[in-house]
């Protein structure tokens, strides 16, 4: 729901025309694709994450866009100070010439939920890196809220928020979205790229929220690919791979961001480098019920030192404990086989590659505390990448 210059041949939810939008009309053709867009992702098994009210649709300094009256060819609304809309885009009250923002940026999420609410593979996400420095938390998370209680109201498809101030490596502002029922979704942007792929910086970060019952989301990550020529930045990939991995361990989910300013794009050779990371992620969690595990236990404590030792010095454990459990490993590689602590009982183990999900040993072992389990040889696995091992209770036995 991005804003976009016209002459990049995107079509727009407004018509444009002759340089301007028709802020008072809909585009047929752009809610057609949309549809057809959600349609074909249901059909391969694709969650859709539509973003609407996208603050850079304020950046009249950036964008065409149809809420600037030099865009609309209407009255409404005036560019501010640094030639953009903001922070008055939060304030739910402002008004234009008898028009309130409120009601344009109504209508525009009322369209969309019309459109699409028919879609089960769609959720609804209100902004994207919200406020940043421009509008202050409390403002910021009001408006989110707002919008995210309006759209929960019309729909029983999952809602997200962005739930930190901008984007960084903090949560600052969290608290304001965590115990409001319609946000189902957190959705988190932890740039820049300085602690990227490090476990413990997810993991801490998360770690207030870990039990407040909400789904927890990275939706960007950080670009793979080389700007300049869009192949494969294998340093970022492995980084972002590590970083989803400590998503998910720390009980959220993750995505990689695509941008590239080469002519490739989705379906070129990098981006199929690049997407089957996710594939290979994708396949190993759901080897387990994933859905029934955390990283915490019932006192809201994190469960990593069940785990003594492990052939990397890195780990995360993310479990239904006494059921299933996954251990992620990276970070410096050596011999040691894995330590960890099991409830009475039998279980099966397998390691996988998290480079390329290649199984690479199984077995079985008795419950106990500091049970060993052999790991694979240093040489075959990528310590930048990770190692990933599944401990799963033999119901049989």
């Amino acid at each position: 729901m991005d804003p976009d210059d016209p002459n990049h041949n995107h079509i727009h939810a407004y018509p444009y025309s002759n340089g301007k939008y028709d802020f008072d009309e809909w585009n047929d053709a752009f809610w057609t694709r949309f549809r057809d867009v959600a349609r074909a992702a249901r059909d391969r098994d694709i969650v859709v994450n539509v973003s609407m009210l996208n603050v850079l649709i304020a950046r009249f300094d950036r964008f065409k866009t149809p809420f600037d009256k030099n865009d609309n060819g209407g009255q409404i609304f005036s560019p501010k100070r640094d030639g953009d809309l903001q922070p008055e885009w939060y304030d739910l009250d402002y008004s234009e010439n008898g028009v309130t923002l409120r009601s344009k940026q109504q209508a525009l999420i009322d369209k969309t939920l019309a459109e699409l609410d028919s879609f089960d593979n769609v959720i609804f996400e209100i902004q994207n890196e919200n406020g940043h420095d421009i509008a202050s938390v409390e403002d910021a998370s009001a408006f989110q809220n707002y919008w995210a209680a309006h759209v929960a109201s019309k729909t029983s498809r999952l809602v997200m928020v962005h739930a930190h101030h901008g984007a960084n490596q903090h949560t600052k502002g969290v608290e304001h979205y965590w115990d409001e029922s319609y946000n189902d979704i957190l959705n988190f942007h932890f740039y820049p790229k300085r602690k990227l792929g490090s476990l413990d910086m997810v993991s801490n970060l998360l770690h207030p929220v870990q039990s407040k019952g909400k789904v927890l989301f990275d939706n960007e990550g950080w670009p793979n690919r080389v700007p300049e020529t869009g192949a494969v930045d294998y340093r970022n990939l492995n980084a972002s791979t590590r970083h989803n991995w400590a998503m998910f361990t720390s009980g959220g989910y993750g995505a990689f961001f695509n941008l590239s300013r080469h002519d490739g794009g989705i379906g070129d050779s990098a981006w199929e480098v690049i997407a089957k990371r996710l594939t290979v992620q994708r396949n190993i969690v759901e080897t387990v019920r994933f859905w029934e595990m955390s990283p915490v236990d019932e006192h809201g404590n994190e469960i990593d030192n069940l785990v003594h030792n492990g052939p990397g010095n890195e780990w995360q454990v993310i479990a239904n404990l006494g059921n299933e459990y996954l251990v992620f490993f990276c970070g410096s590689k050596g011999s040691n086989d894995v330590e960890i602590d099991l409830p009475p009982g039998n279980y099966n183990f397998v390691f996988y590659s998290a480079e390329n999900g290649t199984a690479m040993g199984s077995g079985s072992i008795d419950g106990g505390p500091r049970r060993a389990l052999r790991s694979p040889r240093p040489h075959l696995w990528n310590g930048e990448v990770g190692l990933v091992l599944t401990i799963i209770r033999d119901a049989s036995r």
